[in-house]
């Protein structure tokens, strides 16, 4: 582990990591949580071999610079490796599901067919930007990525070169939310336009939609330039409803 880990926790919490990489599981999900813990124990708690409900408690209390989604992750990965001491037969306390509270529910914006329309029209328009001088190619195939073949945004974004089958037109999708890979088939409207932008592209990168920097574009360059051509869609219109990109995955 990148951390030092100073209490008894230690050993087992890197076992719990490793048990997660290998199920496909991002380390980073409960590491930080976790080595945030160890440290909690091992100032309030250094005698302490067992994970009781007294140490899971206070730790668990929500801080005040806490947001409600924070709150939640954090409070998983100790259930988690809650959950993990207790199949490896170690006497240990695990928080009940929920203890956080739910998650809030959000209701997706269905866009019309001319909502759409007009959309996918305006990141064909798009002109070159100095801050971002591949936008106007990489937005109209990404955002079409998404919508057309059911992606979520970071399965979009992070998509890689080498996963995109520009023969058989199939996309392989790797590290969703379920931790598990899946094929994607491409229409051939769709596959078509993936060729003419790889045929574009100077080299082959790493990544289908590489940043100049070269890594994946971020979450949150993608939600401005979603929201940019959004605002141009809805330019004329008295209705401007709360939309994210994710909604162009729930139209299918």
């Amino acid at each position: 582990m990148s951390r030092l880990l100073k209490s008894c926790y230690g050993p087992m919490i890197d076992n719990f990591l490793e048990y997660k990489q290998s199920l496909g599981y991002s380390r980073s999900t409960y590491e930080g949580f976790l080595a945030d813990f160890d440290k909690y124990c091992s100032l309030n708690y250094p005698n302490e071999t067992v994970l009781t409900k007294e140490q899971a408690l206070k730790w668990g209390i929500r801080r005040k610079t806490e947001q409600q989604s924070g709150y939640r992750r954090r409070l998983a990965s100790l259930r988690e490796f809650g959950k993990f001491l207790k199949a490896t037969s170690e006497p240990t306390y695990i928080f009940p599901s929920g203890h956080a509270g739910s998650s809030p529910q959000y209701t997706p914006y269905i866009f019309t067919d001319e909502e759409l329309s007009k959309f996918f029209e305006a990141t064909d328009r798009l002109e070159m930007n100095k801050q971002s001088p591949n936008r106007h190619i990489v937005l109209p195939v990404l955002l079409r990525l998404i919508y057309f073949c059911g992606l979520r945004p970071n399965e979009g974004r992070e998509l890689k070169t080498a996963d995109v089958d520009l023969e058989g037109g199939i996309l392989l999708i790797r590290g969703n939310k379920t931790h598990k890979e899946r094929f994607v088939p491409m229409s051939d409207d769709v596959l078509n336009l993936c060729r003419r932008y790889a045929d574009n592209l100077p080299y082959r990168n790493e990544y289908f939609f590489q940043n100049p920097d070269g890594n994946p574009y971020p979450a949150k360059w993608l939600t401005r330039q979603f929201l940019m051509v959004w605002n141009i869609t809805v330019a004329d219109s008295n209705h401007h409803p709360r939309v994210r990109v994710y909604d162009l995955r729930n139209q299918n």
